[in-house]
């Protein structure tokens, strides 16, 4: 049957079923005028259901399980991935060295201490070691600032979801302006602490390393800009967000005093708690479409961090591991977003057998966790804060605190890299992993173990 005809059927039959029930309401003696406007918002109802956007699917994904190209993958070929490696010369995990930060102090602590250390190496006499020392100080004092402020914007990102849930638009108003206002603290600390570096170092001729410490500065003004606009999306995102899951746990109540309403035959009381409903609903897609904008945003600046070379490379990487691994989807560098948190990665994110995989100490330490890593046996260890992980490649057993645990997708190696399957290893630290399947962006928050 035709796609059209299949429709006119089900139209009928909601005809059909509107006007029995309108039928019976007259035999009930309710008013023709709420006779009429049940039958509307009923047929509104109905043509809402069938309308409604796609944003709001994505409650139907529990997580990265239920992503939508896997499907494209032709499974047909038992492809035997482990035997690719065998005539690698697997390097040390060690040698990755994730040398970039989205924190324009720690970026310019970090160049002062490459220009102290060539120096050092220049000069003999040239002691670094009480420059770095109050550098490392300076950076501590720094770190444990911003904190607080981060914590506070925390605090208020919570009291503006508590504020949109009881309606209080005006609290919320004044929580939003409070946030604005610790983006310019944010702002007036970075460069408080920029002068405070600067200081430490800048009666050092670094003339005979042809280096200046004007150079330092530009590269410190690009960094601030960009860490500060990102702050401003993660902070908007963090709102909407907020403002979305206070109208979603809103409309679901509603719906469930509406069906109350129905069983109870009120159906006056009902079509006007059903117009409600809609408004909801139409504030609530709204909000979905500015989530999918902050959450694209936020994806452009991750990507902007990649140099062209850097993503030429990861797109011959991808280029290979799809050559090899016929049941994989390779996802985008900026598919995970951990907001203060700098993760970069050198092999690309994957999607095998419903699992996300992604390099392991990528993550793993843009979190504080240590990582070790055994050659011979093939075994990654990852601990923090009092949970240790073990995981042996191409083993689909685990060890968390010394249990065996079953994972569905074992630690594998793709482009010389350890990749394991991301859920598991974040969850087991402590880590809250949230899919958005409308942009299929996994985005990782702290949590509680």
């Amino acid at each position: 049957m035709k796609k059209s005809n299949v429709l006119i059927s089900v139209l009928l039959v909601i005809v059909m079923i509107i006007a029995g029930t309108t039928m019976g309401m007259a035999s009930m003696g309710v008013g023709e005028d709420a006779v009429t406007l049940f039958a509307l918002t009923e047929v509104a109802e109905e043509d809402y259901d069938d309308d409604e956007d796609d944003y709001d699917d994505e409650d139907d994904y529990d997580d990265e399980d239920d992503y939508d190209d896997e499907d494209d993958y032709d499974d047909e070929d038992d492809y035997d991935d482990e035997d690719d490696y065998d005539d690698y010369d697997y390097d040390d995990e060690d040698d990755y060295d994730n040398k970039y930060s989205d924190d324009p102090v720690d970026n310019l602590v970090k160049s002062i201490e490459d220009m102290l250390d060539e120096l050092d190496d220049m000069d003999d006499d040239f002691d670094e070691d009480q420059y770095e020392e109050e550098l490392e100080e300076l950076e501590d004092e720094f770190d444990d600032g911003m904190d607080i402020l981060d914590d506070e914007l925390e605090a208020l990102e919570k009291m503006y979801e508590k504020a949109m849930r009881e309606n209080n638009s005006e609290l919320a108003s004044g929580i939003k302006e409070q946030v604005s206002a610790i983006i310019v603290q944010k702002e007036e600390k970075i460069q408080e602490f920029r002068e405070k570096i600067l200081a430490v170092v800048e009666h050092i001729d670094f003339g005979a390393i042809d280096k200046d410490l004007e150079d330092l500065e530009d590269d410190f003004d690009d960094d601030r800009e960009a860490y500060l606009l990102q702050e401003q999306h993660e902070v908007e995102k963090e709102l909407i967000e907020g403002k979305y899951e206070a109208l979603d746990d809103e409309i679901d109540d509603l719906e469930d005093v509406y069906e109350d309403l129905i069983d109870a035959n009120k159906f006056d009381e009902a079509a006007e708690l059903l117009t409600q409903i809609e408004a909801l609903e139409e504030e609530r897609k709204t909000a979905r479409r500015e989530k999918t904008e902050a959450l694209k945003e936020l994806r452009e600046k991750v990507r902007a961090k990649y140099t062209k070379d850097e993503l030429d490379e990861l797109d011959d990487i991808s280029e290979i591991l799809e050559e090899l691994y016929e049941d994989i989807v390779i996802l985008p560098v900026e598919s995970v977003l951990a907001r203060g948190k700098n993760i970069r990665f050198d092999t690309p994110p994957v999607i095998k057998a419903g699992r996300t995989l992604v390099p392991v100490r990528a993550i793993t330490e843009a979190f504080g966790a240590h990582l070790t890593w055994e050659g011979e046996e093939r075994r990654v260890t990852i601990e923090r804060e009092g949970t240790v992980i073990i995981l042996v490649i191409d083993n689909d057993v685990a060890k968390v605190n010394g249990q065996d645990v079953k994972i569905d997708v074992p630690a594998t190696l793709m482009n010389q890299r350890t990749v394991v399957p991301v859920r598991f290893i974040l969850e087991n630290l402590g880590l809250i992993l949230d899919w958005d399947a409308a942009t299929k962006t996994i985005g990782i928050e702290e949590g509680t173990q």
